[in-house]
């Protein structure tokens, strides 16, 4: 056998070897993750998660996990709720009453057109976790069509609303909030109907709240939510409505109260 061929041979034996000890070496860390992690593989993901920068591909990442940041003292925690509040858009109940105000036409609801007015809305409280730096990172997912808002507007007023990120057939709420009587419920109940339009198959709504559960939202185990994600994720993407790209976002950005 010449030198050439041993070379060869040499680097085939070596390159073997490397892959089956790094399948070796994946294969404990995956145990060893699931070990000492506090909630085992998702425990470990958001650990991991956290030590990288906060930014709009990372976010997204992390949605596709289930997971989603929030601020607190300058850290940023990755949340991943066990159990998960949904409410599958198939089983949507709106009670007689909601339907009734939003007959009377209470509310101008509107899609995507004041993303910044909508974060500081739900960021004015005297804690939260939507940071300016948190703020700014979702702004940038809306300019690139994956956070939305849904917005109730009165004489001209934004008075109540929401905003989350879609992904999949999946739509998060990760916060709302109302400035005048049922604004926030029937915001959130527009926005049911519609993302039952346009083919959406659930609505997360991260924690069971009576606000949530009067329309139908129930707990899953954690891995069923990340196995409804999956399948959603698998499917083509509906589309959120048709942005008015015409209409700017209407309210400067300013740090919310701390």
């Amino acid at each position: 056998m010449n030198g050439d061929r041993i070379m060869a041979v040499g680097r085939d034996v070596t390159q073997r070897a490397v892959r089956v000890g790094r399948r070796q070496y994946l294969r404990a860390l995956g145990r060893a993750v699931e070990l000492v992690a506090p909630d085992g593989v998702v425990g470990g993901m958001s650990g991991l998660m956290a030590r990288l920068p906060l930014t709009p591909e990372h976010v997204l990442l992390g949605y596709t996990q289930g997971m989603f940041p929030m601020e607190h003292g300058g850290r940023i925690d990755w949340q991943c709720p066990e159990p998960r509040a949904v409410l599958p858009l198939d089983l949507l109940h709106i009670p007689s009453r909601d339907r009734t105000y939003l007959r009377k036409g209470l509310f101008d609801f509107r899609f995507d057109t004041d993303p910044d007015g909508v974060m500081q809305a739900c960021a004015d409280r005297s804690q939260t976790w939507l940071t300016t730096r948190v703020q700014t990172v979702y702004r940038q997912l809306w300019e690139i069509e994956a956070m939305h808002t849904v917005e109730a507007w009165q004489d001209g007023r934004l008075v109540g609303g929401a905003f989350g990120v879609a992904v999949g057939t999946v739509f998060t709420v990760d916060s709302m909030f109302s400035r005048a009587n049922h604004a926030s419920k029937l915001a959130f109940a527009h926005l049911c109907q519609r993302l039952g339009e346009w083919k959406f198959d659930v609505v997360d709504c991260q924690y069971l709240k009576p606000h949530f559960g009067r329309f139908g939202a129930i707990e899953i185990p954690r891995e069923e939510y990340r196995r409804v994600l999956a399948r959603g994720l698998a499917v083509r993407a509906p589309s959120f409505g048709e942005r008015d790209r015409s209409q700017p976002s209407v309210t400067p950005m300013a740090a919310p109260r701390p």
